[in-house]
């Protein structure tokens, strides 16, 4: 079952690195909040 999820994954890879890269700052901001 783990591999099925990982055929309709490989459709979002175009998305991943814009999400990624979104999720970059945010989650930084979070972790600096979080610090604080």
């Amino acid at each position: 079952m783990g591999r099925s999820r990982f055929i309709p994954r490989q459709k979002k890879e175009p998305a991943a690195p814009k999400n990624e890269a979104e999720t970059a700052p945010g989650n930084k901001g979070d972790a600096k909040k979080k610090g604080e």
